[in-house]
């Protein structure tokens, strides 16, 4: 168990969920054809899960180093020592980054190489540098999802794209990069309403005396944001096209909610408010993933 909470394990199952519903239930189920065998997809994931492991535990080690205010820091030193820790984190990295580097080969694609870089270099710096300054935390933290679709494009999509299917091809990497952009958005809310969930002050205390109100309308910027970009794609790609079945999912179990924790987020002051929101927010996070695999059975219906 310490070792699973080490690498924050429920983080890495979602996105794990979160690639295989893409390639599964997105991209195989259109019959689209993918550069990638399923033993090489698998290690496309597990090193992407790798890498971020990776980047949690050095944060952990750092954060025990700082004496972190936030209440979620894991205690290096009564279950793992920081040296193992350390040991543990360059494992990972070094394990991530070689499968990274075999599936470039692979695709033909060396250069590709530096998406695991990137990832690596990027939960580093997260870890080392960013510890105090909480909205660029929260932004590196908000990328790694966006990043693990984006990265499917580049390894999936692009090596079999030629003049012949260059069209089809655009359009569903631009589906990753708008399902990449709104992840972005709803988890920068999702970890900037977590901060104030764990900020330290009374459940009775306001928030009055912290500087945290601009956090908080932030957060709810960043949600309004989200809500016009989902509505806005709901009409243009789903209901002009009679995916009906889409649309109501889209709009009952995620537009819907996010408009619930927009208008409670304006008003909460303590604790157990932001802990109901950003669990709200982890389902929402869940079922927009689930969504592009109810989008895919709709349009199968349709032409069907």
């Amino acid at each position: 168990m310490k070792y699973i909470q080490l690498i924050r394990f429920k983080k890495l199952l979602l996105l794990v969920f979160l690639q295989f519903i893409l390639r599964y239930g997105f991209l195989k189920l259109n019959k689209i054809e993918l550069a990638l065998p399923d033993v090489q997809y698998c290690l496309l994931v597990l090193s992407t899960v790798l890498i971020v492991a990776g980047g949690y535990v050095l944060s952990s080690i750092l954060k025990q180093q700082n004496n972190s205010q936030y209440p979620e820091s894991i205690s290096i030193s009564k279950s793992i020592s920081e040296n193992e820790a350390y040991n543990i984190y360059f494992v990972l990295n070094i394990i991530g980054v070689l499968i990274g580097y075999y599936l470039s080969i692979q695709i033909q694609r060396p250069g590709f190489l530096v998406f695991f870089i990137l990832i690596a270099t990027l939960l580093y710096f997260y870890a080392t540098q960013l510890q105090q300054i909480r909205l660029l935390q929260n932004i590196v933290v908000a990328l790694m999802m966006p990043l693990s679709i984006i990265i499917i494009g580049f390894f999936d999509l692009f090596p079999v794209t030629d003049a012949s299917n260059k069209e089809i091809m655009r359009t569903y990497f631009s589906i990753l990069l708008d399902y990449a952009f709104i992840a972005f958005i709803i988890n920068f809310s999702y970890e900037i309403i977590k901060d104030l969930e764990n900020a330290r002050y009374s459940t009775k205390q306001s928030l009055q005396n912290f500087n945290t109100n601009t956090s908080k309308y932030v957060a709810a910027f960043l949600l309004l944001v989200a809500i016009i970009f989902i509505l806005l794609y709901v009409n243009n790609y789903l209901v002009q096209n009679n995916l009906f079945y889409a649309t109501f999912y889209i709009l009952f179990f995620i537009t819907a909610p996010l408009i619930y924790v927009f208008i409670r987020l304006i008003n909460s002051k303590i604790k157990a408010e932001f802990y109901q929101l950003s669990t709200i927010l982890q389902w929402i996070i869940f079922l927009g993933i689930l969504s592009v695999f109810i989008i895919s059975k709709n349009i199968i219906h349709n032409v069907i």
